[in-house]
């Protein structure tokens, strides 16, 4: 049996827009039980807090403005499968966790996703490079 003790975190900022990755590892959490990420522009984006076998998932969200919270077990954080980040308010994916070809799949849908979304409403006609 593999056990996974390094999974790739890529989450947006909501201050500047910017996509941040990151690698967590298991072995973060021996000796402290918190772990934070900001990003380049110094807002920070997540911090994940171990709470008895639990880890609880702080997170400030691109789209709401405000941050929401996510408990999960070791599993569901190092696992080759993914575990996205959802926006309470607007059910939009907000950050993704998981195996680093998971997550970069993951990102790269979603910023498909939102340039189909933009196209079809007709946005990327009002810039020059949105």
């Amino acid at each position: 049996m593999i056990v996974h003790t390094i999974t790739t975190l890529a989450v947006y900022c909501p201050s500047c827009g910017r996509l941040e990755f990151r690698e967590l590892s298991l072995f973060n959490f021996s000796g402290t039980s918190i772990w934070q990420v900001k990003c380049v522009c110094g807002m920070p984006l997540i911090s994940v807090s171990k709470k008895g076998k639990h880890f609880v998932l702080y997170y400030n969200c691109l789209t709401c403005d405000s941050s929401h919270n996510l408990t999960c077990c070791r599993s569901h954080l190092w696992t080759e499968g993914l575990l996205t980040l959802i926006c309470n308010e607007t059910d939009l994916e907000v950050g993704f966790i998981g195996s680093r070809e998971k997550v970069q799949q993951a990102v790269q849908n979603h910023e498909h996703s939102l340039t189909e979304m933009a196209d079809n409403l007709g946005i990327n006609d009002f810039f020059e490079e949105p």
